[in-house]
């Protein structure tokens, strides 16, 4: 019980655009989560690509301030949430999320071989530079990358 009341108060401490992206991070982790069970790969990478909306001024914080603070609420709502939070689910709604603020993104998906087995990672780059990741990335090979262009 002491846990909840400990995570309610961290929850009701952060400013309320931080509030409100945290669970716009939680329900879009679950909702990428059940997309690439049911939907093409490419769908899925499309959707969280769009900018339909305008830009979204969620803090008034720079781009790679934004993008940090971004990450580590994805980060945080992947630790509690229900389903198995990978680098490509994260990555996925980093993306979104920074495209609804007018950020462009590029998903970056990389395979390497390790003790014989493959392994894959994906990470997220904003002009060359690694905005999101998981762990190094220099092991993996690049697959085709993934541009999202803001308008």
């Amino acid at each position: 019980m002491k846990c909840r009341i400990d995570l309610l108060r961290k929850f009701s401490r952060l400013a309320a655009a931080e509030r409100r992206l945290l669970v716009r991070a939680w329900l879009a982790l679950h909702l990428v989560d059940c997309a690439l069970y049911l939907l093409p790969f490419e769908t899925v990478r499309n959707w969280c690509h769009s900018n339909t909306a305008p830009p979204q001024s969620i803090f008034s914080l720079s781009p790679p301030i934004l993008i940090s603070r971004c990450v580590e609420l994805v980060d945080v709502a992947g630790r509690y949430s229900f389903i198995d939070a990978t680098c490509l689910k994260e990555a996925l709604v980093i993306a979104w999320l920074m495209g609804r603020c007018g950020v462009a993104t590029t998903l970056k998906i990389g395979v390497a071989r390790c003790e014989g087995a493959l392994s894959a990672h994906a990470w997220l780059e904003q002009d060359g530079r690694i905005v999101f990741s998981r762990e190094a990335t220099a092991a993996y090979a690049p697959l085709r990358p993934c541009h999202h262009e803001v308008a």
